[in-house]
């Protein structure tokens, strides 16, 4: 017999936020090696500058967004965790292995 555990569920702010950091995640890693600027991914997500700031900082915090150069940002160490390449690899895959669980 299995045991039900309690689910817990999103808030709409916090379900919100999650589809916005993934819209911004998935932008990356399509993204070239060199990484993105924040207006290429302000106008791929359709996000505000401040919101795509944001969401680097706690993406950046977690290790799943570096800054790869000035201005720049790409996949974060936590990548090569799932055998991706980070954004200080000279060739990132054009499609990440990954994108089949979208």
């Amino acid at each position: 017999m299995r045991t039900k555990i309690p689910r817990e569920t999103l808030t709409p702010e916090e379900a919100q936020t999650l589809s916005r950091g993934l819209k911004v995640m998935d932008a990356i890693l399509a993204g070239p090696p060199e990484g993105l600027r924040v207006i290429a991914l302000c106008r791929q997500t359709g996000l505000e500058r401040g919101t795509v700031y944001r969401l680097l900082h706690a993406l950046q915090a977690a290790r799943y967004v570096s800054v790869v150069s000035r201005f720049h940002y790409g996949p974060g160490e936590r990548w090569g965790l799932w055998g991706a390449r980070p954004s200080s690899a000279k060739t990132w895959p054009k499609r990440c292995h990954l994108c089949w669980l979208a």
